[in-house]
Order: structure tokens, then C-alpha cells, then sequence
């Protein structure tokens, strides 16, 4: 549950002059919303080694939805802002072979796709317990839980029960019917590892020096990395999932959570 926005304390603007230009000639640069972010100095406790670590996990939530309710809204939607600048920004992304190129997120995503298909079959999914597990039967896969990415922001499974079971003891089989992306490994992991987390973090406006409140900064920017690429690749490019390999691993991303039914134990 995300709480308020409320107006305790703002950047200094000094700080927001330093900031990038980034985007195009239509797009701000910054969000322009720093008297609506939360003063990092007030949660300076998140640096404190000896807090309670419940304490000082509810003080970091609370932080976290600050920063969130700005860049979202009630919907989970994201700011237009936000999303103008990701539409129109270029940032230095490795490719597949390793060379930096300046593309937009979205040119990245594209690059990486050799071909689709279309996908109707029963894969398996892999959670922590069996209490999980219950609740993603009951309630469905929640985007605010995704954590995988090398191939994309999504919910991952495996058409083997065996390889699944190899990640977690609670698995899940679901239907999952879509448009497949087939992609050149871990393409995202090479748009992870630029500069876009960082660079999303300066245009909303976050520059705290302190290491709690920095790592929350992090956590929402890539956040907003996640949601941004996931409902670019459903909604403009059209693809419900995506099938990767890698070295070690072969499994499917599903972006779309429309795209997975009939959740269940077999």
C-alpha cells in the first residue's frame, strides 16, 4: 500500500541546476516536482547501524513510497514525464557483440529481437513457498513483485517442471498464450548496466549522499526502468513474452499478466 504524498521538506534547486539535460525539445529537464519529493536529510536514520531493523525497514518503505507516488499514480501508471523522457533519451548501450551504441530504450529492445512466434502452452513457474505460491493462485502475478530481468521485466518460467523445481521448491504450472519475442540472450542485463537507472534517478530529482536513502533512490528509478520498458514492449510493440537462452539458462519472461491463466498446482 503506497501512502500519501506529503510535502516534508524539498531539494535544493541548487541541486536541480546541476542536473542533466536530457530528453527532447518537448520534454522538461527535470520532472520539475522537487518541492513534492521527500527531504532525504529527514530520513538520515536509514545510515544508522544500530537501528532496529524493523524500525528502520518501516522508515525505508515510507521513504521508497514517497519517491514512488511521484513517479506514479494511484493506478501504477507512470508519470508522462517520466515517459517522454524514456521515449526520446538516448543512453550508451552495449549490444550484443559488445559494441556502445546511443540508442532509446526502445531501440535497445528491438535490436535484441531475432524473430517472434506465437506461444500456447502450459510452462512452470518457480516461487519461494507453497504460502506464495497460494496467493499468486488466489490473487494473480503482481508487477510490483517482478525481479528477474535478463530477459526483460516479466514473470519467468520454464517449459521443464525440472528445471523450474531447480530454482525454488513451489512451483506453479500456468497457461500462458501470446506473441513471443525470440531475443539474443540477456539483453536487458545490458540496459541495466548503463547509465539508465542513474540517469532516471538525476531527471526525477534524487541526489542524496547518504547510503540508505540512496539505495531506495535506486530501487524506484529502476522501478521505473521496469515499468516503462514492460508496457512499452506490450503495448507498442505487441509482445506478450519473450524466450531468451543464455549460457546457463533458457526460460521465458512474460511481460503481460493477461497473457497467463488457469494458475494452478498440478
Amino acid at each position: 500500500m503506497k501512502v500519501s504524498i506529503q510535502n516534508l521538506g524539498i531539494y535544493s534547486i541548487n541541486n536541480i541546476g546541476k542536473q542533466k539535460s536530457f530528453g527532447c525539445s518537448n520534454c522538461p529537464k527535470t520532472m520539475g516536482v522537487e518541492n513534492q519529493l521527500p527531504n532525504p536529510a529527514l530520513y538520515a536514520d536509514l545510515d544508522r547501524f544500530d537501528m532496529d531493523w524493523q524500525k528502520q525497514e518501516e522508515l525505508g518503505n515510507e521513504y521508497y513510497n514517497k519517491i514512488y507516488d511521484v513517479c506514479f499514480d494511484s493506478d501504477g501508471k507512470l508519470d508522462e514525464r517520466l515517459k517522454c523522457y524514456l521515449d526520446n533519451t538516448k543512453f550508451d548501450i552495449a549490444t550484443s557483440n559488445g559494441e556502445i551504441k546511443k540508442m532509446t530504450i526502445k531501440e535497445a529492445v528491438t535490436s535484441s529481437i531475432i524473430r517472434d512466434c506465437d506461444v500456447d502452452t502450459s510452462l512452470y513457474h518457480a516461487t519461494w513457498t507453497t504460502e506464495v505460491a497460494d496467493k499468486i493462485i488466489k490473487n494473480g502475478f503482481d508487477v510490483n513483485k517482478i525481479s528477474r530481468t535478463q530477459f526483460g521485466p516479466g514473470f519467468y518460467f520454464s517449459s521443464s517442471y525440472g528445471s523450474a523445481r531447480e530454482y525454488n521448491s513451489a512451483v506453479l504450472t500456468a497457461d500462458c498464450k501470446g506473441k513471443c519475442a525470440i531475443v539474443d540472450g540477456p539483453y536487458f542485463d545490458r540496459i541495466t548496466e548503463s547509465s539508465a537507472t542513474s540517469d532516471i534517478a538525476s531527471f526525477i530529482g534524487l541526489s542524496s549522499n547518504g547510503y540508505g536513502t540512496a539505495k531506495h533512490e535506486h530501487n524506484v528509478a529502476r522501478r521505473v526502468l521496469y515499468e516503462y520498458t514492460r508496457n512499452m514492449i506490450v503495448d507498442e510493440l505487441g509482445y506478450d513474452m519473450a524466450y531468451g537462452s543464455s549460457r546457463f539458462d533458457s526460460c521465458y519472461a512474460v511481460y503481460n499478466p493477461k497473457a497467463i491463466s488457469n494458475v494452478r498446482f498440478d
